[in-house]
């Protein structure tokens, strides 16, 4: 990776050609039905349940998967990590739709 010369408190930084080839698009994949994805618990509605699994969407649990797992989600707390798996890879409005991992609720699908 090439560095640019310019240093500023001692510390060295890296060309924007050096930061694109390190962090290029190929190496970031975005999720698909049924991909395993874990979260963190960001907010919790009353029939919603909002979820940071990375990348530029949250994860939501909603309708059917949310009344499923009521039991359980009711037990969640504001930054508790849960998995999930995706039911809807495209984004819409910000957000994937996932459904909470059924073995950690034991639950059979």
């Amino acid at each position: 990776m090439k560095l640019l010369n310019n240093v500023k408190n001692g510390k060295s930084t890296f060309s924007m050609e050096a930061l694109l080839a390190k962090y290029s698009s190929s190496q970031i994949k975005a999720p698909s039905r049924g991909d395993k994805v874990k979260g963190k618990v960001i907010q919790k509605l009353p029939k919603k349940l909002v979820m940071d699994i990375g990348g530029k969407s949250e994860g939501i649990v909603a309708e059917k998967a949310f009344e499923e797992a009521r039991g359980f989600i009711d037990n969640l707390e504001i930054g508790d990590e849960v998995e999930a798996v995706v039911l809807i890879p495209k984004v819409l409005q910000f957000c994937r739709f996932v459904r909470l991992h059924p073995v950690l609720r034991g639950i059979n699908y």
